[in-house]
């Protein structure tokens, strides 16, 4: 039952973004990160999309250590800050696990992410 509610948000969460820019890896690629380098953070939060999809918040995944983003789709390492104004983060949009937590979540919900209601149903 959590994995139906699970797929009809995601699926309203991505009504707007268009087909060709759908179903990308970002949320296993930022997992599988992590669990090779147990000391990031995985991070889930809500992005504003850039060029074929430029305006539209969506749910996005990446991990950081420091002061930096590793974004595995892209891919790049980067600085926070400068990650954060290029996609419009907010950090009360963003969710930090570590790797323990991480383990936690995959437990409880089976699936790579997102992981949070906010994210889900796209609002903020």
């Amino acid at each position: 039952m959590r994995l139906q509610k699970f797929m009809m948000l995601f699926e309203k969460d991505h009504a707007n973004i268009p087909k060709n820019n759908q179903n990308g890896t970002c949320y296993q690629d930022a997992m599988q990160y992590q669990m090779q380098h147990k000391n990031v953070l995985l991070c889930h939060g809500l992005v504003t999309g850039q060029g074929p999809i430029a305006g539209i918040v969506y749910g996005h995944a990446w991990v950081e250590k420091g002061g930096t983003v590793i974004d595995e789709t892209i891919p790049i390492t980067i600085d926070k800050r400068v990650y954060y104004a290029i996609g419009n983060i907010h950090e009360k949009n963003v969710f930090r696990y570590t790797y323990e937590e991480m383990q936690a979540m995959v437990s409880d919900i089976g699936t790579y992410g997102p992981w949070e209601k906010k994210l889900l149903n796209n609002k903020y």
